[in-house]
């Protein structure tokens, strides 16, 4: 008994000892009991093998150029991810709720929109994991911590929007385009290329062209609504 006192009293001066040379060399302590980072959206391996509720969002979208991209952007940026957050319910309660996911951006450059340089942005994608549920949808494209790529985004306006401080994909599978590094960069699931050094000029002059695109937008999600309202009675 004595011996087993002796020994546990040895391991109990050990821990504080090396928490003392911790924090007089700077080491993190944190890092004896941090919890697992999340690096990746990208849950596709893990599928074949679990047993949370697998659910598969898949469809038809419609075809998009580059012109109608930008147009249907409030924000274009070439960012870096800092952070990929828990996923969370928007309304757990319900039945056609969606599991969605938080990323955070690093603004590396901006090429239309409010932020600067050096702010972060909150990016929230339909698609995520919790402790009992895998959310895939085919369209939303995934990310990576430390990725870069060049993202068209919008505030949402969806049914499950939030008064929360935060951006969408402006046209999901043709808003992330990764930077090729040699002036150029292209979209995944398009296979679509822009040029970074023409994409400025190009905003500049969609705009000029379109100054009222925003009351138009609004005006047409509004006819949409009150077309829905009558067919579904919503």
């Amino acid at each position: 008994m004595r011996k087993r006192l002796f020994i546990s009293t040895i391991l109990v001066l050990c821990a504080a000892a090396v928490v003392c040379i911790c924090y007089r060399t700077g080491f993190p302590v944190s890092l004896f009991n941090a919890e697992t980072k999340i690096t990746t959206t990208d849950v596709s391996d893990k599928i074949q093998n679990t047993d949370k509720e697998i659910i598969a969002r898949s469809g038809l979208l419609p075809m998009r150029d580059i012109n109608d991209v930008i147009l249907n952007s409030e924000l274009i940026i070439i960012g870096t991810v800092d952070e990929i957050l828990e996923s969370k319910w928007t309304a757990p309660e319900i039945s056609s709720g969606i599991l969605q996911t938080d990323i955070v951006i690093d603004v590396d450059e901006v090429l239309f929109g409010e932020p600067s340089i050096g702010d972060q942005i909150t990016l929230r994608i339909n698609k995520g994991e919790d402790e009992y549920t895998i959310s895939l949808d085919e369209w939303t494209p995934d990310f990576t911590v430390g990725e870069q790529s060049l993202l068209f985004l919008k505030r949402d306006d969806s049914g499950h929007r939030t008064n929360e401080d935060y951006y969408v994909l402006s046209a999901i599978e043709q808003a992330k385009y990764i930077p090729q590094g040699d002036g150029t960069a292209v979209c995944e699931f398009e296979n679509k290329t822009v040029d970074l050094d023409e994409l400025p000029g190009l905003i500049e002059d969609l705009y000029e062209q379109n100054p009222n695109i925003r009351e138009e937008q609004a005006a047409e999600r509004q006819r949409i609504k009150e077309e829905n309202a009558e067919l579904f009675g919503e």
